[in-house]
């Protein structure tokens, strides 16, 4: 993917807007407040127990190290500027053992308690190091040239010695320098996505030398470094590894493959590796050889290779990993694995992993020209992973990820995790259900089985959606819903002529006790048309339970005498639509405890779409426009979304159904907004769908026009839409 500056500008301005990086002023003044707090003319003046305490007691929460890793709070959100999460306390040199007291040193292998004066001599060394570190960055980073950086690597190599690739140090360093150091803290991060702008580099070791990559081009681009980095993760995803997989068999394979979405491995000896007894890659390789002697079978220098490689397809390739398929090194098609292993019996091909084929090529056009010696071969090489990065920009067929829908998802999220609950609300056809649902499905499958939706199961789509047990729950207030329905309510059943009373759960009971009973998991409710519903009657006293501080505090039920509250794993999804009432009117108990999320017509989703000469997104733009100067205060609310003009989930291409789209549900909903007022029906969508003698739609126009009068009708006053004219 070609990545342009208007593009990245574009793309770090909706991350701030959707709330999921803070804007250039809240970075500036945590970066302010860090440096006050742990700079160098802090650290200077620390000694003694007094430093040690300060910067490596990760047990107290105002410390150097805390701050680092853990500190997420309104005060200073340290994964605003990267991560250095993962791996042991002694990543830091020297920790405080929360157990016994103790300071440790040494590695994970060894570990050393020492005493107070030693564990201080070791904080004071490093303390030395980190200082000297900083007056050559302060003295002798000027510019951001690839020797300058090579000199700085080179430098604190020396002066940092042992630590001068710990992530922690570099994590320092970019809070104190943001415009010369960059906020990736692994090697392996800055070469990943490097690696994806497809920017060669020399392949050596060290965290310094490939920070002016990003901190220059975030410098050209005018806005911070951590912004840049948030848009590469946007835009690449989470780091991953490059595989070729080499076919040298039937000429089929790979058609099976394509046709089916799945990658496999041809070693019809070997049953289900998922039921073999092995816990790593070493004890794999010698349980497998053991098996296949006890069949009879001899283990040659072919079969060592072919458990090699089976192996590291079990083991090692992972989901959302790249898979090149080759067939002679010419390249057939490139995809990403979205599955794990599975034992397929009786097939001719039985292990396997599923992909999403993203890119199809023809084998005649590109040879991949990489030295291949297995059929399973790791690509580690930057020239050979940038060569596999532009094969995805020639391809006969590709899928096109839309950065925007990972967005709006993202953006529920963050409310979600904030509020627990949320309202969507927005004009008619905005999508608010389809977000609902969505954004539900997804956090519920990720929660349950750490999968995307659209990677359950059978079995595990029923769990998510399907039963009365489900992790997901869909109801729709209305004027007549009530308390009955929603928490619980007497239901009367006549048998044999008599009449019996039972208790009946409501919707929301029902998944507040499946939540409680299941706490590793989340809940998701629905609510349709939440502000149709009478909020007082159908929550009663209960609401109040909802507010993220309030859940688990336990009430007692009316009817049943049953204790209830909310838990914490419970989450609400409600929609709104704006064009019935206003979001000024809604009850106030709702607004204090929901978050809100608008969401309006979005006509970039059909950018490039025509219906026969008419530009999809440019002639709904219009008839907006259209709507909000003549429908006045709160035609903002009255837009028609671009939800009536989508058909599973890609927008109308067929001229018919778009016809009807117009005439069975965009007029009269304008009809409607307008009071029936045609003399403003017809500024809005033109003279030819009105009979203004008789005061009514013009039905025998919209039965008896032709494609060409009808669009001409629909642009009558913006006849510049037309392609062609």
């Amino acid at each position: 993917m070609i990545l342009k500056n208007d593009d990245i500008l574009k793309l770090r301005d909706e991350l701030i807007e959707n709330g999921i990086i803070v804007t250039e002023r809240d970075l500036d003044e945590q970066y302010k407040l860090f440096r006050e707090k742990f700079g160098p003319d802090v650290l200077k003046n620390l000694k003694g127990e007094e430093l040690l305490e300060y910067v490596f007691d990760q047990g107290r929460k105002d410390t150097l190290n805390y701050w680092l890793e853990y500190k997420n709070d309104e005060e200073f959100q340290t994964k605003n500027f990267g991560s250095i999460a993962g791996g042991s306390a002694l990543k830091f040199g020297i920790f405080k053992s929360k157990k016994t007291g103790d300071w440790i040193i040494g590695s994970t292998r060894k570990m050393k308690s020492v005493n107070i004066n030693q564990a201080v001599k070791k904080a004071e060394y490093i303390k030395d190091r980190l200082l000297k570190g900083i007056s050559f960055i302060e003295n002798n980073l000027n510019n951001y040239e690839d020797s300058t950086y090579t000199e700085l690597q080179e430098e604190l190599d020396k002066i940092l010695e042992q630590y001068s690739n710990y992530a922690w140090i570099h994590k320092y360093y970019h809070l104190l320098f943001p415009e010369k150091i960059d906020n990736f803290h692994v090697e392996k991060l800055q070469k990943f996505y490097l690696r994806k702008l497809k920017i060669n580099f020399e392949e050596k070791k060290g965290l310094y030398y490939l920070s002016n990559k990003f901190t220059s081009k975030a410098k050209k681009l005018g806005i911070p470094t951590s912004h840049y980095t948030a848009v590469l993760l946007e835009v690449f995803g989470h780091v991953h590894n490059y595989w070729i997989f080499s076919l040298n068999n039937q000429k089929n394979d790979e058609e099976i493959m394509f046709d089916e979405n799945y990658i496999f491995y041809d070693f019809q000896a070997l049953d289900n590796l998922d039921n073999m007894d092995f816990k790593n890659k070493t004890d794999a390789k010698k349980y497998i050889q053991d098996f296949l002697i006890s069949k009879g079978l001899v283990v040659n220098t072919d079969i060592e290779k072919k458990i090699t490689e089976i192996v590291s397809f079990y083991f090692d390739i992972d989901i959302n990993d790249t898979i090149v398929l080759l067939r002679k090194n010419r390249v057939l098609g490139i995809g990403k694995i979205k599955g794990p292993y599975e034992f397929k019996k009786n097939e001719k091909f039985q292990h396997s992993k599923a992909i999403k084929w993203e890119k199809f090529f023809d084998p005649s056009k590109y040879d991949l020209k990489i030295n291949v010696n297995f059929s399973i071969t790791k690509v580690n090489k930057t020239e050979d992973i940038i060569k596999i990065e532009k094969m995805f920009e020639n391809s006969t067929e590709s899928i096109k990820p839309k950065i925007d829908t990972s967005l709006i998802l993202q953006k529920i999220k963050k409310v979600l995790e904030r509020k627990k609950q949320v309202i969507l609300y927005g004009p008619p056809g905005t999508g608010k259900t389809y977000w609902a649902e969505k954004t539900c499905l997804e956090l519920a499958s990720e929660s349950a089985f750490n999968k995307s939706f659209n990677e359950l199961n059978a079995g595990e789509l029923i769990q998510i959606y399907g039963d009365n047990d489900s992790l997901v729950k869909f109801c729709t207030f209305h004027p007549s819903y009530g308390y009955e329905d929603f928490i619980e309510g007497i239901k009367t059943n006549i048998k044999n002529n008599q009449t019996f009373f039972s208790l009946k759960e409501g919707i929301f009971k029902k998944i507040c006790k499946d939540a409680n009973e299941n706490h590793d998991k989340k809940y998701f409710l629905i609510i349709d048309e939440i502000n149709r519903g009478d909020i007082s009657r159908i929550f009663g006293e209960l609401i109040t339970l909802l507010e993220i501080n309030k859940r688990g505090k336990k009430a007692i039920l009316p009817l049943s005498g049953e204790i209830f509250f909310v838990p914490e794993n419970v989450y609400i999804i409600a929609t709104m639509n704006t064009a019935d009432r206003s979001i000024a009117l809604i009850d106030i108990a709702l607004r204090r405890r929901f978050g809100f999320i608008e969401l309006m017509p979005d006509y970039s989703i059909f950018s490039g779409f025509m219906i026969e000469n008419l530009p999809l997104d440019k002639w709904l733009k219009s008839l907006n426009e259209k709507i909000i100067a003549c429908l006045g205060k709160d035609a903002r609310n009255l837009q028609i979304g671009h939800s009536y003009f989508m058909e599973n989930g890609k927008p109308i291409k067929d001229f018919e159904k778009f016809k009807r789209v117009i005439q069975e549900d965009i007029i009269p909903l304008i009809e409607e907004y307008c009071y029936e007022d045609y003399e403003i029906i017809k500024k809005i969508l033109g003279s030819s769908f009105i009979d203004i003698k008789n005061q009514s739609i013009n039905y025998k126009f919209l039965e008896e026009a032709s494609k060409e009068e009808f669009i001409d009708a629909l642009v009558e006053n913006s006849k510049e839409l037309l392609k062609g004219d």
